[in-house]
């Protein structure tokens, strides 16, 4: 919303008007064709372990990273805009005052550790038992708390088709990192 304010703020000092108008799928087949993508990365922890999480450092009250359908909470940030969703992009919003459930992209991994380590929020963050990385390091010594997941087939869940299609067998384990602000 922000950025729609600012858009709007830009458009009026320059006096420029913008109307929406439909336009047909066959004349404007580029635009068509990103509106019906898919999103293959959508996906979520498994419910269960959620809710340990949420029983055991909750409550959360808002995910971070989520869509309409992978949201493990009813507010929840997305990386477009979608009817449900408080906001976009969550990395551009303040995240204090918050109790924060974080399950990035992987590749996001290195900004979060960066954003939670700046802004000293409590955020219970999942990502993959990749000791090597150098996010790892980070989030583990933020860390109040670390629970590793083991792996096991239905660790993580497709959101699509409702939730119901499983990811797989997880390759690796998958790691709670439990962070509190300092005082």
């Amino acid at each position: 919303m922000r950025r729609m304010r600012k858009l709007w703020l830009l458009l009026d000092l320059h006096d420029i008007e913008l109307q929406a108008r439909y336009i047909r799928s066959e004349a404007n087949e580029w635009a068509d064709r990103l509106s019906r993508c898919e999103d293959i990365d959508d996906w979520r922890l498994n419910r269960q372990w959620f809710e340990w999480a949420d029983n055991n450092w909750g409550p959360h009250t808002v995910d971070r990273f989520a869509s309409e359908i992978s949201a493990q909470l009813p507010r929840y940030f997305a990386g477009w805009h979608d009817p449900l969703c408080e906001g976009v992009d969550s990395m551009t919003y303040d995240w204090r005052g918050e109790n924060n459930w974080v399950h990035p992209p992987w590749g996001l991994l290195d900004e979060v550790a960066q954003k939670i380590k700046e802004e000293q929020v409590a955020a219970t963050v999942v990502a993959p038992y990749w000791p090597g990385q150098s996010w790892f390091r980070e989030l583990e010594q933020l860390a109040d708390k670390v629970v590793i997941v083991p792996r096991r087939r239905d660790l993580f869940v497709l959101s699509r088709l409702g939730g119901s299609q499983l990811l797989g067998t997880s390759k690796w384990d998958a790691i709670m990192f439990r962070i509190l602000p300092t005082q």
